[in-house]
């Protein structure tokens, strides 16, 4: 187990950036999300894209979904 602390020094928790995709080359689920704290970026790699999809539904943070529909459907699939 890894502890990451990080001060907000008084400022917000803010989504910077999140992205679901695909792989262009090896076509693997691909699930980017940069939060900001503080001063601080921190970028998580998610294995799959639900466990990304319920850590932003958990804390109600948006991303952007530019998975193709069939992408969409097998995902909600294999739920």
């Amino acid at each position: 187990m890894t502890t990451l602390r990080v001060y907000t020094k008084g400022k917000g928790i803010f989504s910077r950036y999140g992205n679901l995709h695909r792989h262009p080359r090896n076509y693997c689920e691909m699930a980017n999300y940069h939060l900001m704290i503080g001063d601080v970026t921190i970028e998580i790699n998610f294995d799959s894209w639900q466990e990304m999809i319920s850590f932003c539904d958990e804390h109600n943070f948006t991303y952007k979904d530019d998975r193709t529909g069939v992408d969409k459907y097998i995902s909600r699939m294999s739920q």
